[in-house]
């Protein structure tokens, strides 16, 4: 690996993670830790450093569950700067973008990778379509996404959100919809709308019970629906008529 350091997240959606710029310790994905280190902006990449104190509590933990996010928002957007996320159906457009990296987009802007902790044997192949799990990191004034392993990387097109994500039970009424819906939880968290193409068409932080959500910006047509909290994770699908 290239990385001087690891990624550290506690818990799941945007700004939740962060880079640890650190060649003492070697934390194993699933690694439960306590740092104590020194917040530092490195070339506009906030990261921690100079670590003065690191236990490992426990291991083989699962990890957050990885935030599915358009790759236009993902090379803008700070949020998720230090998070594991997941681009789905995203088309490799240049497979060779100099020093290991490559350029992938859904529809909605391009996204880089990086080959920090993973490259495919081999390569990445033109106009072929992927779904890429990894953490953002901001290098040369680029968010890039680092895959971490051969697991992280699907070919071909996934038809449908639900083929790879394991499905749990969400209320959400009234479905069909038009303007507003109303969650049935009472539990804050993150609302994700993506598109059959698995691009992100609605992404709002819910607080409060039973929460009432505008979403007469969509437009006409099926949805997959992702709700994360800090308890756990469910799926629905939304059709907007």
């Amino acid at each position: 690996s290239g990385v001087i350091g690891y990624f550290v997240q506690d818990g799941e959606g945007p700004w939740n993670g962060v880079f640890v710029y650190d060649n003492t310790q070697a934390p194993e994905i699933g690694d439960e830790v306590i740092i104590e280190a020194e917040v530092q902006e490195y070339y506009d990449v906030t990261e921690l450093g100079n670590v003065s104190y690191f236990e490992t509590v426990s291991t083989g933990n699962d990890v957050p569950t990885p935030s599915i996010v358009s790759s236009g928002e993902l090379a803008t957007s700070e949020a998720y700067e230090g998070c594991l996320v997941q681009v789905v159906n995203v088309v490799c457009t240049n497979p060779d973008a100099d020093y290991g990296e490559a350029l992938f987009d859904d529809g909605s802007g391009e996204i880089k990778t990086n080959d920090y902790m993973y490259l495919p044997e081999d390569g990445w192949v033109l106009n072929e379509t992927y779904s890429i799990t990894g953490c953002i990191h901001y290098t040369f004034e680029e968010y890039k996404l680092e895959p971490r392993m051969a697991e992280d990387i699907v070919t071909g097109f996934i038809n449908g959100i639900s083929e790879w994500l394991p499905a749990q039970p969400l209320t959400i009424y009234p479905n069909p919809a038009q303007d507003v819906i109303r969650m049935g939880t009472n539990q804050p968290g993150q609302l994700i709308v993506m598109d059959a193409m698995g691009r992100t068409a609605l992404h709002q932080t819910i607080q409060g019970m039973l929460p009432t959500v505008d979403v007469s910006a969509l437009s006409p047509g099926v949805y997959h629906v992702q709700w994360l909290t800090a308890t756990g994770k469910a799926y629905t699908k939304l059709s907007i008529q």
